[in-house]
């Protein structure tokens, strides 16, 4: 585009040259450095100029007239044009400073720490103080070392619980005390110090962080910890699980067990399931007579002592409260006569009345009760005085040493299970089911502590 000189101006003039619009600021999102300069002393000057002859006066007696209009000097050695070089100095710097600014009113480009801290506080935050590196140390202590307690602050001392002489094995570390640390590979060390007075005690060197906590035993839980490696306990077995709010003991059977050795414990994971016992319950037997046999006889002292012999006192057997946790059983055993021959493989003459095991025997749906002899007489049972005889409630088919009085022992059969605490173990010898040998009886007592 051309345009023709002002009136008066000659051919080429450069302040007759139209204005030059001036570009808008944009700047796209995300950038670390936005642009924000009006423009520099070029751009500047170059608009003062090509204003020089547009300048109007605004209102008065010269309204509308353009006195600078004839100033055609355009070099800068003019008085008139080094003032407006000077002036597009100025505005250059005060661009640069106007860009700075604006690139501090936000964070990504901003570059000033008070400027960082202002948009926090903008938002709520405000920055946290500065701190030096900081470490963990240990101390250890010399079980002989020895501190004493005259410069130690009385609160402290009154904490340690000793003076003086009873102050073996502890020390106290200043404030300030310096640490170096081992210097790697080309790295040189650093000093540490304490920011606080410590003690110290032979006794914490070896400090062990709590790496269990208790667990209540819980009848619903189906994966039970134990402390421990518990090595004896395998798949299949029975564990007893007694709570500590005192509600029913549940018999779990095991489904797996793992053992942590570097945690020290073992998991075991039941059937989660709760077999309802369905035993018959131990009960004494109802009182029965047999037909007397009447004879003469003569009364002495003789005949007293022969015949008339006290009432056995009643067992008392005074068991506490179970102790929670879960139990594990060590003896596996049958009840004395399970393993017995079939009733029909006897000889005939015992299996008549007059024999020693009349009929009908033990065989099928005869099987005698847990705790009943071969012809179905419960061991222990009520005499015609009104006692007890000195027998157990059953018997197991071997000696077991370790079934002890307040131990838990369980009754099962065909899935079913009945927990049950011991009251007391006797050891005897047993001849029935065509068997013999020694046998361990067990008075038990059902786990609300009745017979």
């Amino acid at each position: 585009m051309s345009t023709r000189p002002l009136p008066g101006h000659p051919e080429g003039c450069s302040c007759c040259q139209p204005e030059r619009p001036v570009p808008p600021l944009y700047n796209r999102p995300g950038l670390s450095d936005i642009s924000y300069r009006p423009g520099t002393h070029g751009s500047f000057l170059r608009r003062m100029l090509s204003s020089l002859s547009r300048a109007e006066i605004p209102d008065g007696d010269g309204e509308g007239t353009r006195p600078l209009q004839s100033l055609t000097q355009r070099s800068t050695d003019d008085i008139s044009i080094a003032l407006l070089d000077a002036w597009a100095s100025v505005l250059h710097v005060l661009g640069f400073y106007q860009d700075r600014v604006a690139n501090e009113g936000f964070l990504r480009p901003a570059t000033e720490r008070l400027s960082v801290r202002q948009l926090a506080r903008a938002i709520g935050y405000e920055l946290g103080p500065g701190v030096a590196a900081s470490t963990y140390v240990a101390f250890t202590v010399e079980s002989s070392a020895l501190s004493g307690t005259a410069d130690l602050d009385p609160a402290l001392r009154q904490q340690l619980g000793t003076t003086g002489a009873g102050f073996a094995g502890r020390a106290v570390v200043p404030t300030g005390t310096q640490i170096k640390s081992v210097p790697g590979p080309d790295e040189v060390p650093q000093t540490f110090e304490t920011t606080g007075e410590l003690q110290a005690r032979a006794e914490w060197n070896e400090l062990r962080p709590i790496r269990h906590r208790e667990q209540h035993p819980d009848p619903g839980a189906r994966v039970v910890w134990l402390d421990g490696a518990v090595t004896d306990l395998s798949a299949r077995d029975l564990i007893l699980v007694v709570p500590k709010d005192g509600s029913t003991p549940v018999v779990r059977r095991v489904v797996s067990v793992s053992v942590d050795d570097e945690m020290g414990r073992t998991e075991v994971v039941t059937d989660g399931t709760t077999a309802p016992p369905r035993f018959l319950r131990l009960r004494r037997n109802l009182l029965t007579y047999t037909a007397p046999l009447l004879q003469p006889t003569r009364l002495s002292k003789a005949s007293v002592r022969r015949y008339v012999r006290p009432p056995p006192p009643l067992p008392s057997f005074e068991l506490g409260d179970p102790e929670p946790g879960v139990y594990t059983f060590a003896v596996r055993s049958g009840a004395f006569g399970h393993n017995a021959p079939r009733w029909l493989a006897l000889p005939r003459e015992d299996r008549v009345t007059s024999g020693a095991y009349p009929p009908p025997g033990w065989d099928g749906t005869n099987e005698p009760h847990v705790g009943a002899d071969s012809q179905g007489r419960l061991y222990q049972c009520e005499d015609s005085a009104g006692g007890t005889s000195d027998q157990a409630h059953f018997f197991l088919e071997r000696v077991a040493s370790d079934v002890v009085p307040g131990g838990w022992t369980v009754l099962e059969r065909g899935g079913s299970v009945l927990p049950l605490r011991v009251a007391d173990v006797l050891e005897t010898s047993l001849a029935d089911f065509a068997l013999s040998g020694k046998a361990t009886g067990v008075v038990a007592k059902k786990v609300d502590g009745t017979d």
